[in-house]
């Protein structure tokens, strides 16, 4: 009995973050790797956005890995790999992003690797009851969504790396078109954030 318990709360634990967009809480677990061909030691972390802060714009979701490599001589950089996904009808992302950190703005320029144009193929169902009270599951059509991935890499500089360490909130800000779109690191997630650097 506890276990189905159990096992129910973990279940509507997660119903309930979907719903409410804190998926972006999950998966950010913390890898160290050394390349022995480097002697360079690795540590990357992942954080999963599905929501902005601005409204009506082609933001779909944005997967955003920090790397930290420390090198034989202890020399420590940093990049950033943005995964950033838009809809169909999106314009191309621009090649220079806004890093605000407590209202002070740090313009970097990206290098982006060609855009990918993916298309998904969903099925739709309905369950019917019968005659006899049964339950049958039909499919009443498929539907296709049309996503474009924007692939951006970029280094952060000492000065903006050491602003993060005390700041009280950062914003990663995008532009595609006349679409600006911003997410943002406090509380939990900037905690995670200032834990790589």
């Amino acid at each position: 009995m506890k276990k189905q318990s159990f096992s129910l709360f973990l279940l509507s634990l997660l119903i309930f973050s979907a719903g409410y967009g804190c998926r972006a809480l999950l998966g950010t677990r913390t890898i160290t790797e050394t390349d022995i061909a480097t002697s360079v030691t690795v540590t990357r972390k992942r954080f999963f956005f599905n929501r902005n802060l601005e409204r009506k714009t082609p933001f779909v979701s944005l997967t955003k890995t920090v790397t930290r490599r420390t090198g034989p001589d202890n020399n420590t950089s940093y990049t950033l790999y943005d995964v950033l996904v838009l809809d169909q009808e999106s314009f191309t992302v621009r090649n220079k992003i806004f890093v605000i950190i407590d209202g002070e703005v740090f313009p970097v320029t990206v290098r982006q690797e060609r855009p990918e144009s993916v298309t998904t193929t969903s099925t739709d169902t309905k369950t019917l009851s019968t005659s006899d009270s049964t339950s049958v599951t039909v499919v009443t059509g498929y539907s296709q969504s049309h996503l474009k991935y924007f692939k951006l890499e970029y280094p952060l500089s000492p000065g903006i790396i050491e602003r993060m360490k005390s700041a009280g909130e950062i914003l990663f800000r995008y532009y595609a078109g006349p679409n600006m779109m911003t997410v943002r690191f406090r509380g939990k997630y900037l905690g995670q954030l200032k834990e790589m650097i």
